[in-house]
């Protein structure tokens, strides 16, 4: 396996997502049907919300494959579909699937639908032709016979074992509360379902938590114990009937309340109440089953969901083999051997999808490493479409991305390399990193994190949603041809290439390395660096499968490949010579195993001869290069793991008795016995699995079977006798696991050992080679002709890499002129000329032909050098990449590129929003401090700390000036700053003094999901303000707020609109005479000119904001609805947060430009703020407001000064 095998000690049940609901379908666009990938699942909180947020309009096909390795999971959740399919009370379904114990109209329920569906799902066939059949798939037979068996357990647990099923729920309940929880506790995760509003919610969502867990339900004063039932739903998981429910699962935590927070009337209103959250939360999901029932009910066949029981990476990769026409040899998950075998019926007879459009990973990534999960989820994108291969990555353990003042990668990245390299080699990158700003906020994820910091009470958890996407997929022009892929015929210094490879390597197992944790001896990441130590999630098999992917991307020749192979193994050969105790040596044998394994490279000792004179190698009719070794452990030998909810890491070591020690970390285990099959000569093993799989480990008697492959020679070659030579089950030494286990297990950490000799416990079998394709690289169908080919042929592309820093530094792109023209007159002496096109492409014009050349990541125009060959006849341009944020601005050409494609559009760097599902901010100035915040961290702390010099220098960061041109519109609407609202502006030109653009401000809504908040409004263009000029007129009367621009922000502001009114679309689609088609539109025009960035295409639709308003409703035909939201600083690539300054932080006010807008902050706050202690919550009418800002109050001096360091983050005077 390429991710670690941890021994399968505490195991959590989660029954209930531990974030907020997200959309799906938010990057992709709103008329084009889309597989998605859930991948695992959780809950169907995603599904349901993504279908919520669709108009009702919609009839698009949406095709959920929801994956998760806990058959519970799997069997809660179709059991949800099948009861609103079939309109059971919404109270019922409630109370079902959030509550831990039943009243008995709820448990009499559960018992019918679970025996309704226990009929319906004998065989594959049986289901298909069920009422649920069309709507809810199963990709494995096996998933459909362990959703019979849960099911089953459900119907029993309910009819006959009642009084049992209730006594080990109350016990185990019970005592998750007394070893987990303090009833007095804040709990940061529920409040975060509220973002920007979370540190008000904090408080009495945690009340509800507590409430939750102390009665089992989310009724006031829980049910009266008499009539009260166990849901048997929360009690059967993957380990069996037991409650394993993780003490942190909370009922509402899927649910969105910032609305609520947010708009609640009074200012000193009491604290919610726990029935007002609840019934908060049934509203939504009231709101969400709805949605999901008028979808099957109108458009029937408009959506499918389809279940498969298996580990994300068993999943992906059954997926991808069955793309590449493989049979599947992974198994359902880690600690089973029960294979993954996709139906035939549904992926080939029905066409399942194995290409998805969009792909979830939800926070896999902080278990089972970044890396795995890119290499798993890349050959599942779908490359089809300009829009397509969407990947979603999630952490919610803080990671410190980059350092703040070198901006390189810290030793404590999540990212195993540069986002540069990752796009150039894998085809992904962050958009974050191409844009140098998001649309989804985790600001007070941020000011969390910070504020613990600060206090006694240190939050582990920080939740940070990565969108990935090709990044040539944002080089847009209109609907002009779209680019194609640049050429995957690059070319690399070899050297340069090793060195990349032996750093990369050196990355992702430098947590094995003691001298890892004394670079932060000394700082406050020592903890961290400590823990990641313990819980490293690559093995070798994970740097394999990434050159594997790599090899597969480019078209490297088998000497090239070998050479670049050869480089980095001398250069990990130098190292180790160098450095005889290096902690890599033991794993070399274990790297060199798997390079030969998956075809990318054989030592030439694999190719010598094998011969064994003695031992159980000795009768083979010949050797292999690879042999599979099993070793069975008998069950006392692990009674020490058994005992304990620990969860160390494993390998195996192959030694012999002093000559060598190996270390192997790609295990497969499983709870069985050996059958041995075959014969001497030719022998044969597999695993018979102990009834109930996983359940074996903890009965004390079935023996643990593990395997994992060793090079031949090193069991013949080095030590003769087999009984010198020892195989070994044992712990992975990390600082955790030597505290924990080193008293019991010794100095090896050895849980089991037995010689090669020993046929009882040791097996050996032959190891085939993996097969081996290397495909050309797909390549992306454009719905057009692209490039211009008028003068020749890009004929190869070379990226030059910085090793050390895992970057790419410049390209070199080589143009052969092939047209005759162009030859005679470029030998005559014609020099071309080189201008940008986009962030990726320039176009080369010689003598009367153009040509354009594609980079795969933007580059830095301007800057290039051109080298002509004429004599040979090619030109030569070397060329800076433009990466990455904040050194350089790769986007700053077209920084909100709009992608289209004959009638689909949508922006690149900008998710979507369905407006009328979004509910409104009550902007009174008194309850605006948490937007008064969100807006001001916008900027990164780089931008604030640059706002003093750029007034007095002049020297203007445009996006930063778009940054706060938005928080001006922002404040200014909802009165934040003080003053009258405002709801009409005009954006002026100021050195041409024109009134370019008008924008009409109908509402400000929450984003939910994406935690930020959004302007629901109208642009009028220039071009339109004659004809509307008398409706203007009396606008012009009621006052408007005038915001002074400077032509190159204008510029970009003209690029910013058409983006704004991409991401709102909906109830409208582009004309085949839309103006951005036929490159009519002013929007072609230049960016400072006062033409029209919009085409007419969506005038006048949906803009129903513009007549509910009398001054406005003329105005109504000739504008465009957009949506308006912040662009926040991207985290992840810079600290936006800064304790330490906190003048850096009271800036944020401060606009960039002159402006009779500006103001101050409000003298009132929410009502939990003011009814209670900023510091420590307490409540009580004597405190006393923070004299700078006059909004904060605090019991005492004490409390202020202590929560001095998290509150000067916001302070203003």
């Amino acid at each position: 396996m390429a991710a670690t095998l941890y021994w399968p000690g505490q195991y959590y049940f989660y029954p209930i997502g531990n974030t907020s609901a997200v959309s799906l379908t938010r990057d992709i666009p709103p008329e084009a049907s889309a597989n998605l990938l859930l991948l695992p699942c959780g809950d169907p909180r995603n599904v349901l919300f993504t279908l919520f947020n669709e108009p009702p309009s919609m009839r698009r096909l949406l095709d959920f494959t929801c994956c998760d390795f806990d058959p519970g999971v799997i069997a809660r959740n179709a059991l949800l579909f099948t009861m609103i399919m079939d309109d059971v009370p919404q109270h019922i379904i409630w109370k079902i699937f959030f509550d831990m114990y039943l009243d008995p109209e709820a448990l009499s329920q559960l018992l019918v639908q679970c025996r309704k569906i226990i009929a319906y799902s004998r065989t594959l066939q049986d289901w298909l032709d069920s009422p649920y059949g069309s709507i809810i798939r199963v990709g494995t037979a096996f998933t459909l016979s362990e959703l019979r068996r849960m099911w089953t357990r459900y119907a029993l647990s309910a009819a006959q074992r009642s009084i049992v099923s209730r006594r080990m729920l109350d016990e185990d309940r019970k005592r998750v509360l007394s070893q987990t929880m303090d009833d007095k506790s804040f709990v940061y995760s529920s409040g975060r379902s509220a973002g920007p509003l979370s540190f008000e919610a904090t408080g009495p969502m945690s009340k509800q938590f507590h409430h939750y867990w102390q009665t089992g339900t989310t009724s006031l004063g829980g049910l009266d114990p008499g009539s009260t039932y166990a849901n048997p739903t929360f009690l059967y998981s993957r380990r069996g009937e037991t409650f394993r429910v993780h003490y942190g699962t909370d009922p509402l935590t899927p649910f969105h309340f910032a609305a609520f927070f947010g708009n609640r009337r009074e200012q000193r209103q009491a604290e919610p109440t726990i029935p007002e959250l609840v019934a908060v939360a049934q509203t939504q999901f009231l709101g969400w089953c709805r949605a999901f029932r008028d979808r099957i009910s109108v458009a029937s066949g408009s959506v499918i969901i389809r279940f498969i029981l298996g580990d994300a990476l068993s999943v992906a990769q059954a997926l991808a083999n069955r793309t590449k026409g493989r049979i599947s040899t992974m198994g359902v998950a880690q600690w089973t051997c029960q294979p993954l075998e996709l139906e035939a019926t549904e992926y080939e007879d029905r066409a399942a999808p194995t290409a998805f459009n969009v792909v979830d990973t939800s926070n896999l990534s902080d278990h089972v490493g970044l890396l795995n999960i890119l290499l798993a989820t890349i050959p599942l994108l779908s490359t089809t479409k300009s829009w397509s291969g969407v990947l979603y990555t999630e952490f919610l353990l803080p990671h410190q991305t980059l350092d703040s003042t070198t901006l390189s990668l810290t030793s404590l990245s999540p990212f195993p390399m540069d986002p540069s390299t990752l796009a150039v080699f894998l085809g992904l990158c962050p958009v974050g990193a191409l844009s140098g700003f998001v649309t989804a906020s985790d600001v007070h994820e941020l000011l969390q994190i910070s504020r613990s910091r600060a206090s006694t009470k240190h939050i582990r958890q920080s939740r940070q949603t990565i969108t990935w996407k090709q990044p040539s997929d944002g080089d847009c022009q209109g609907f002009l041809p779209q680019p194609v892929e640049p050429p995957h015929s690059r070319t690399y210094n070899p050297e340069h290439l090793a060195s990349f490879f032996y750093h990369v390597y050196h990355r992702l197992f430098a947590s094995e390395n003691p001298l890892h944790l004394t670079r932060h001896k000394h700082d406050d990441k020592f903890e961290e660096a400590l823990a990641r130590s313990s819980s490293a999630p690559y093995t070798r098999e994970t740097f394999v499968k990434f050159l594997c992917l790599v090899r597969e991307r480019h078209r490297f020749t088998e000497y090239e490949w070998t050479e670049v192979m050869r480089r980095f193994l001398d250069q990990q050969q130098a190292v180790l010579i160098s450095q005889p105790y290096h902690p890599d040596r033991a794993s070399h044998q274990d790297l060199s195993a798997q390079l030969h394994r998956y075809g990318l490279y054989t030592y030439p000792i694999y190719l010598e001869p094998l011969q064994a004179t003695i031992g159980p190698l000795s009768h083979w009719r010949s050797l292999p290069a690879l042999v599979r070794v099993y070793l069975t452990v008998p069950p006392e030998h692990f009674a020490v793991l058994r005992d304990n909810d620990h969860t160390p890491p494993l390998h195996a070591v192959v030694r012999g008795r002093d000559k060598f020690e190996n270390s192997y970390q790609c295990l497969d285990a499983a709870f069985g016995t050996v059958v041995v099959s075959g014969t001497i000569a030719e022998p044969g093993v597999s695993i018979r699995e102990a009834e109930g799989g996983l359940l074996a480990a903890n009965s004390g008697s079935t023996p643990l079977i593990i395997s994992f492959v060793v090079p031949t020679w090193n069991l013949v070659r080095v030590v003769e006798d087999p009984d010198d030579i020892i195989i070994e089950l044992c712990l992975k030494p990390t600082p955790y696991t030597a505290a924990k286990f080193m008293r019991t297990l010794g100095l090896r950490l050895s849980i089991f050992a037995a010689p090669l000799s020993d046929t009882t416990h040791v097996h050996v079998v032959p190891e085939r080679c993996l097969p081996s394709s290397l495909p050309p690289a797909p390549i992306r169908r454009t719905d057009h002709d692209g490039e211009c080919t008028h003068i020749g042929e890009q004929t190869s592309l070379h990226a030059d890499i910085n090793p050390e820093a895992m970057s790419v530094v410049s390209f070199t792109a080589r143009l052969l002129i092939h047209d005759a023209d162009c030859k005679m007159s470029f030998a005559n002496g014609a020099f071309p000329t080189v201008t940008q096109l986009s962030p990726y492409r320039q176009r080369v014009t010689l003598a009367t032909r153009n040509q354009d050349l594609v980079y795969p990541l933007p580059v830095s125009g301007g800057q290039q050098r051109v080298r002509l060959a004429r004599k040979s006849g090619y030109i030569e341009i070397i060329i800076p990449a433009a990466m990455q944020f904040p050194k350089v601005w790769g986007l700053e050409l077209n920084p909100f590129p709009v992608v289209r494609a004959r009638n689909t559009s949508l922006p690149w760097n900008m998710h979507r929003v369905f407006l009328d599902r979004l509910p409104a901010v009550n902007t009174s100035p008194d309850r605006a401090l948490w937007l008064h915040t969100l807006i001001n961290f916008q900027m990164s702390k780089r931008e604030r700390e640059r706002k003093d010099e750029t007034m007095q220098t002049g020297k203007i960061n445009t996006l930063s000036l778009v940054k706060d041109t938005i928080r001006e519109i922002v404040a200014r609407f909802s009165g934040t700053q003080g003053g009258p609202c405002a709801r009409v502006f005009a954006l002026t030109n100021k050195e041409k003094n024109r009134q370019d653009i008008f924008l009409f401000v109908s509402e400000l809504r929450y984003d939910l999901d994406s935690h930020t908040i959004v302007c629901d409004g109208f642009v009028l263009p220039a071009s339109e303000q004659p004809a509307a000029r008398s409706a203007l007129a009396s606008i012009f009367a009621e006052g408007i707020v005038d915001i002074s621009v400077t032509s190159d922000e204008m510029g970009l502001w003209r690029q910013f609109i058409p983006a704004l009114a991409e991401r709102c679309r909906a109830g409208w689609n582009h004309r085949e005479a839309c103006e951005h088609k036929t490159g009519s539109s002013d929007a072609q025009e230049s960016e400072t000119s006062a033409a029209d960035p919009l085409c007419s295409c969506g005038r006048g639709v949906n803009v129903e904001g513009m007549e509910r308003n009398k001054l406005w409703r003329p105005l109504a035909p000739f504008v465009t609805r957009v949506a308006l939201s912040p662009l926040f600083a991207v985290s992840y690539l810079e600290p936006v947060i800064d304790a330490d300054q906190p003048s850096s932080t009271r800036t944020s006010t401060k606009s960039l430009r002159s402006s009779p807008s500006s103001g101050t902050p409000p003298t009132n706050v929410g009502s939990s703020i003011n009814a209670r202690c900023g510091r420590c919550s307490k409540e009580g009418e004597a405190l006393r407001r923070c004299s700078r800002c006059k909004v904060v109050a605090y019991c005492s001096e004490t409390c202020q000064k202590a929560d001095w360091k998290i509150h000067k983050l916001t302070c203003t005077v």
